[in-house]
């Protein structure tokens, strides 16, 4: 026995298979065909179909979305007398709410964080160094430090001094007093020598400041696409589990 299925039904069937395909693989961020009252949807074109109002952070009447302000309340902004406030998801990604050990702080429902750009503190600039170079001749540096000129308390037995030398006590007393010349004028000519029993000592820090520059933001966005994002106004009321 053959079983005869009119043209009909046969286009009943056919329609009901690629619904059910339809329904079975609807891809991610694309509502249903039944789409429920607050599911939010991106469409490839530019508005929001009928049914649907833009999820952009619209302020609507409670009184005309009764139903969607049962569900979404007044999370996004409003008081839900006489308005309240739609998400907002221009420039922004949706994630799912609540706690993750590697976030400081939890994500609660409905609030928004983190920004497209950040501008740095130092204490967030990565490990460097800089290449510092002082030039003496523009600079200064603060300095201490004290020069001794030794004599020693014991008679002179050299008359000119050589290298190595030091300062003595005189010991031509048949010198007229202010008459010994131990001293010369700038222009003379001669060999300089260095006399001993000087020292010097120098001691000083310093240090040299690197001035900020630039401050502009860094950016933290990701590549995104701009699409349209609509949630669902009139539709069916979701069951709760």
């Amino acid at each position: 026995m053959s079983l005869i299925i009119s043209p009909t039904v046969r286009g009943l069937l056919a329609a009901a298979t690629v619904t059910a395909s339809l329904s079975l693989t609807a891809p991610a961020w694309a509502c249903g065909s039944e789409p429920y009252i607050g599911e939010v949807c991106y469409f490839a074109f530019n508005w929001c179909p009928r049914g649907f109002l833009p999820a952009d952070g619209t302020s609507v009447t409670t009184q005309q979305y009764t139903a969607l302000y049962s569900l979404v309340g007044p999370y996004y902004g409003g008081t839900g007398n006489p308005n309240f406030t739609l998400p907002n998801l221009v420039n922004a990604t949706p994630v799912q709410w609540g706690s993750d050990p590697s976030v400081p702080a939890s994500l609660l429902f409905g609030k928004s964080r983190g920004s497209a750009s950040q501008v740095l503190t130092v204490a967030q600039m990565p490990a460097h160094t800089h290449t510092a170079t002082f030039d003496a001749a523009q600079g200064n540096a603060p300095l201490q430090g004290g020069m001794t000129l030794s004599a020693k308390q014991a008679n002179g037995t050299i008359a000119v001094p050589q290298a190595g030398n030091v300062l003595a006590t005189l010991t031509d007393t048949a010198a007229t007093p202010g008459q010994k010349k131990g001293y010369a004028g700038p222009t003379v000519t001669g060999t300089d020598v260095a006399l001993g029993g000087i020292s010097a000592q120098l001691s000083g820090t310093g240090g040299v400041t690197v001035a900020p520059t630039g401050g502009a933001a860094v950016g933290t966005m990701p590549p995104n696409l701009a699409l349209t994002a609509c949630i669902v106004a009139t539709g069916l009321y979701p069951p709760r589990p």
